[in-house]
């Protein structure tokens, strides 16, 4: 209860100074467009910087500011490091190079001398069995 009083209770400064800061902010920007157009700066090019400053400066005034939100912004956490685990050493089988490679793709009769793919038997047209 006495958390929803202090926020009642502050909610109308809030609107005010909300509300004093949106015509302050809109009337900077009604001045920054006539210096533009006094200046001789495109119509188009000031009405767009203009319409991008007004959207940058109003979201802060209509949600207000969050100061743990700003605060977690600027001061974040160092990442911590973590302990490492000591567990026991695995025992992995003995690898050894000695292995016999595959067949390859592409085997040339030994008489005839034309090229077949690896999986045929035979020569299809000396009826060969042995390739090179």
């Amino acid at each position: 209860m006495k958390k929803a009083r202090k926020i009642e209770d502050n909610y109308p400064e809030k609107s005010k100074i909300r509300i004093i800061g949106g015509f302050l902010y809109f009337i900077i920007l009604l001045s920054i467009f006539f210096l533009l157009i006094l200046s001789d700066v495109n119509l188009y090019v000031s009405i767009l910087l203009i319409l991008f400053l007004f959207l940058l400066g109003i979201g802060p005034i209509i949600s207000g500011f969050n100061k743990k939100r700003l605060h977690n912004l600027f001061h974040r956490k160092a990442p911590q490091l973590q302990e490492i685990k000591t567990d026991q050493i695995k025992k992995f089988q003995p690898m050894t190079l000695n292995f016999e490679y595959k067949s390859s793709l592409l085997k040339k009769c030994s008489k005839c001398g034309m090229l077949l793919i690896g999986t045929t038997k035979n020569c299809p047209n000396c009826g060969n069995r042995h390739f090179d």
